[in-house]
């Protein structure tokens, strides 16, 4: 929380604003711890946090606004109470032996300082004796519940103790007769007699006469007519009247019969002054206020003012102050509309009248705060503040222009040159992280200790080569480790029997493995999958595979292909000792006899060139007998000639057309064929292996 002004010391915890419409801000001044440590009230309803209105804390001061939610704006016929409503509970436990710090005791510490204020303000609202008050005898106690119920509450004229009065219901009667009150408040401000009552206060025996004879007075009232017409003859009645007695006719006659001995002792009293009030009263309105006046509703209420008598008279010895309250009823009747508020005044006129004594102060507040849509462009000093209903925003006169103030808090905590927490510090996750390369020093005060996680580090620097140790107990410190005996951490050589942290299975880091580390990876190791064939040189399989029966006496065969089996000659038969192979010579011939050949269709005719024929040449002989007519002359007998022509041809190749074709049937037997076979003793050197699947 934030840290308590000591210097406030007359804070009250308690402030009130007027509705305007808006969700506020409405500022208090006074600290709290939390948001649920304040309460609001619209008049007199008590409203609530989150969903009448919401609370703004300042870290640094405690103080905070309240902004009301959408729908709950207060109007400007209502009033906003704000309240500080700490509960009275302690913060901290200390035990013998925990924790004893300055920060948990100045936090209670300024718990205590609000609880009291909290206190002296509703005090302030209580009825209480004042201080300059003669309190020997002094005994603000209430009556007990079964004497006060239905009462109002008065004070005895004596010791001036709390006391039960009159019931609410005579409460009700006076109320009920206001008006009458307010008739003879009219007659005694001069509205309708001048200073009547006190006239009639100075015949207040008179009055008691005329009470004492009630129903006399009612007889006259239902003779008003008569009582008007003897009036209206009031100022025959001198010392001539003996003889205008003539005047008296019958209807006077009968009147006389209401002339009574209690009429004459009556009339004792009429006085020259009574004559002249008679003479003021024998008006019409006079006459028709005594009809109204003439009921028994009305005998009742004199009665009841005979039995204040004393009062009245109090009333009209203060006639200039009467006065006064009338030519102020609108007022009065304003204050009596809100006598609510009257009475929360009274209940703080403590206050009022500190306000009243500093009533300059509260001026010169006026001018320096102003409320508007714009800001003020004129009349404006540094320091003058003023709250823009257009944006809802506070702001402050800084000489030039109006700045706006942050309501919410320190807008940077560069803002606060002495922060300080009021709380544990929740970094949400986040980092405490310097700028530009600055450190982060936490430095203590006086003998004070850095703490971290419940461990104290030493509050100064070791000499050079020493560590930090602990002592089992939180507390840490500088000490010297002997690095003679210890190993060089390049190439370091071990002695005795090292041990070290093993790793978990399936580490595969640059972390040494101990002997337990590799024992267990061996053990745990799989190189084949489940399913994996191998040849084994061994009768029986090893551990952790099953030999295969299905295969045996069989070679093996390489393929870059899918594997399978083949063959049905046994290994030991096709290549063992003793094993027959094919040999010798082949003699005789193939039988074709069951073979034909059909054969279809013509060669086509091809003419050839010389270059299609091979070279050759053709050679001749001729012979002639007898003579001839082209022999020449002197040869006889027959001639032989031998000749032979030029080679010619080149030799060259030549293609035949044809569209042949057919068929061949039949089949070449063996004929005579015959195959000599011979015994050949192979033998070949073996080794013995088996199949085995991986489990």
């Amino acid at each position: 929380m934030a840290t308590y002004d000591v210097t406030d010391q007359t804070t009250a915890r308690r402030v009130q604003f007027t509705g305007n419409g808006t969700a506020g801000p409405f500022a208090f001044s006074f600290q709290v711890n939390a948001t649920s440590e304040v309460k609001v009230y619209v008049d007199s309803t008590e409203k609530t946090e989150t969903s009448h209105y919401t609370v703004t804390l300042n870290s640094s001061t405690g103080a905070g606004t309240i902004s009301f939610t959408t729908g709950n704006h207060p109007t400007s016929s209502e009033t906003i109470t704000i309240l500080g409503d700490i509960p009275l509970s302690r913060t901290s436990v200390y035990t013998s032996g925990g924790q004893f710090t300055a920060s948990s005791l100045e936090s209670d510490f300024d718990t205590n300082m609000f609880i009291h204020q909290q206190t002296n303000e509703e005090i302030n609202r209580s009825l209480r004796l004042a201080e300059h008050d003669v309190i020997a005898s002094a005994d603000m106690t209430l009556p007990v519940k079964d004497t006060r119920k239905g009462k109002l509450l008065g004070f005895n004229e004596t010791t001036g103790n709390p006391e039960a009065t009159f019931t609410t219901a005579d409460g009700q009667t006076l109320s009920n007769i206001a008006s009458d009150i307010a008739t003879l408040a009219d007659i005694e401000d001069g509205t309708d007699a001048t200073d009547a009552i006190q006239t009639v206060a100075g015949i207040a025996s008179n009055v008691s006469t005329v009470a004492s004879i009630s129903s006399n007075v009612t007889s006259v009232a239902s003779n008003s007519s008569n009582i008007n017409t003897v009036a209206g003859k009031a100022s025959l009645i001198t010392s001539d009247f003996a003889s205008d007695m003539a005047l008296i006719d019958s209807t006077f006659v009968s009147k006389i019969n209401l002339v009574t001995s209690d009429f004459i002792a009556d009339m004792a009293v009429v006085t020259s002054d009574f004559i002249s009030d008679l003479n003021s009263l024998a008006t019409t309105s006079i006459i028709a206020d005594l009809d109204a006046l003439a009921t028994s509703d009305f005998i009742s209420d004199l009665n009841a003012v005979e039995a204040i008598k004393a009062n009245v008279t109090s009333v009209a010895n203060n006639t200039s102050n009467i006065n006064s309250a009338v030519s102020n009823a609108t007022n009065i009747n304003a204050v009596a509309g809100a006598i609510t508020n009257v009475n929360n005044v009274g209940g703080s006129i403590a206050n009022v009248n500190t306000v009243a004594s500093n009533l300059s102060g509260v001026n010169s507040f006026a001018e320096r705060y102003r409320v508007g849509s714009s800001d003020p462009s004129s009349d404006n000093d540094a320091g003058d503040l003023f709250f823009n209903t257009s944006d809802n925003t506070f702001k402050f006169f800084d000489g030039s222009s109006y700045q706006a103030v942050n309501v919410t808090g320190i807008g940077n905590v560069v803002e606060d040159t002495t922060p300080q927490l009021g709380g544990n510090l929740d970094v949400n996750g986040n980092s405490i992280v310097s700028t530009s390369d600055g450190n982060i020093a936490i430095t203590p005060n006086g003998s004070g200790k850095v703490v971290l996680d419940g461990l104290s580090y030493p509050d100064s620097d070791g000499t050079n080569g020493q560590v930090i140790t602990t002592n089992g107990s939180g507390v840490l410190s500088f000490g010297t480790v002997d690095l003679s005996v210890k190993a060089n951490i390049a190439s370091p050589t071990f002695t005795g029997t090292p041990a070290g942290p093993t790793a978990s299975a399936g580490t595969n880091t640059t972390q040494l493995a101990t002997t337990a580390f590799v024992t267990t990876a061996v053990a745990n190791a799989e190189p084949f999958p489940s399913g994996t064939s191998m040849l084994f040189q061994q009768t029986s399989a090893p551990t952790g595979w099953t030999k295969q029966t299905t295969h045996d006496d069989k070679a093996l065969r390489i393929v870059t292909g899918s594997v399978g089996t083949g063959g049905s000659v046994a290994f030991s038969t096709a290549l063992g000792s003793g094993a027959t192979v094919a040999g010798g010579s082949v003699s005789g011939s193939p039988d074709a006899s069951s073979l034909s050949v059909s054969i279809s269709g013509n060669i086509s005719n091809t003419t050839l060139s010389n270059s299609n024929i091979p070279s050759h040449s053709h050679s001749f002989s001729t012979s002639q007998g007898g003579a001839d007519s082209n022999v020449a002359v002197g040869r006889r007998g027959p001639v032989n000639h031998n000749l032979s022509t030029s080679n010619t041809g080149s030799g060259g190749s030549h293609n035949h057309g044809h569209n042949l074709s057919g068929s061949m049937s039949g089949n070449i037997g063996v004929g005579n064929l015959a195959v000599g076979a011979s015994t050949a003793t192979i033998n070949v050197n073996y080794v013995d292996f088996i199949i085995a699947n991986k489990d």
